[in-house]
């Protein structure tokens, strides 16, 4: 399930940290119509790997210091679920916040305009031409004191190992493809990876709490494996922060 959310800016201008802003919308949209599923997602404490992933678009973005500066008061945030069922009920959540004001700071908000269901390709090829529509996160849990998380860049060698382990870890908590059982890990071993016309970029997120700049990952991967492997990639995202609006993509 594919979903259009397009949003009215009061000023011509948006916090350079927007995706925290959206995820607040996200959350705040479920809350209200769901409390239970939301707890059952967010709820303190919990870790749950959800299955969805968001990109947002700007119109001609400058990026300043701290700021973005638009040349329309216009935001899209296209946004992909796993499954029907678990997006409608995100879907339930916007509707209700159709025309309402979210601030963004003691100046400026957004409002949204309108929800458009967006088609879905059905994947059966077994060879996919992918390009990004967010940035490719791809991070290793070191196993250091300090356990802090490091950041891979498409060009680094163990780029497609560590894509691979996130692919993995995603696919299984997310349960899609409980007809595989114990073939899934061997599905993804398989799955070719390729970077194509691929850059690295680095992605101001939450940097005042994680204290670094992340290493995104934008451009085209030909992916070569199980047709239904891929197909759920494409529905959930890949890498990791996908519900933090990355690793959203399309097919060529």
């Amino acid at each position: 399930m594919r979903l259009k959310l397009v949003f009215e800016v009061s000023q011509k201008e948006f916090p350079k940290d927007y995706r925290r802003f959206f995820m607040s919308f996200i959350k705040q949209s479920l809350n209200e119509v769901d409390p239970e599923f939301f707890e059952k997602n967010y709820g303190v404490g919990k870790k749950v790997s959800k299955p969805f992933t968001f990109a947002i678009y700007f119109v001609r973005p400058k990026f300043e210091k701290e700021t973005i500066q638009l040349e329309e008061n216009r935001v899209t945030m296209n946004i992909s679920f796993g499954s029907y069922e678990y997006g409608i009920r995100f879907y339930n959540g916007f509707v209700q916040q159709l025309q309402n004001k979210f601030s963004l700071n003691d100046h400026s908000y957004m409002s949204l305009k309108s929800i458009t269901l967006n088609q879905e390709k059905k994947i059966s090829e077994k060879i996919v031409r992918i390009k990004t529509l967010s940035p490719i996160i791809v991070r290793h849990h070191e196993q250091s004191d300090n356990k802090k998380d490091r950041y891979i860049k498409y060009s680094d060698e163990e780029f497609v190992e560590q894509l691979k382990i996130t692919i993995l870890s995603s696919v299984q908590k997310c349960g899609y493809l409980e007809a595989y059982e114990g073939e899934i890990k061997e599905k993804v071993n398989e799955l070719g990876i390729k970077p194509l016309r691929m850059k690295s970029v680095p992605v101001y997120h939450f940097a005042d709490r994680l204290g670094i700049y992340l290493e995104g990952n934008i451009g085209e991967l030909l992916l070569e494996g199980d047709s239904k492997l891929i197909e759920q990639i494409y529905k959930i995202g890949i890498g990791s922060r996908r519900s933090q609006g990355f690793g959203m993509i399309e097919v060529v």
